[in-house]
């Protein structure tokens, strides 16, 4: 007598979701020039506001 049983894994796999990362970006609310940078934008003089992004890591395969 053979008794065959599956199991299931419910676990997310290693590498089985996309990588993403956080980017944060800082933009202009007046005239919407962007920098990676804190501070004030370089054409108005405004504070920058934070913006941010998430971005699929580039060396991302299936």
């Amino acid at each position: 007598m053979v008794k065959i049983t599956e199991t299931i894994d419910n676990h997310p796999q290693k590498g089985s979701q996309p990588k993403t990362k956080i980017v944060t970006k800082y933009v202009c609310p007046m005239d919407g020039t962007t920098a990676d940078t804190k501070g004030e934008c370089p054409k108005c003089g405004m504070d920058m506001k934070e913006m941010n992004e998430q971005k699929m890591e580039e060396n991302h395969k299936h």
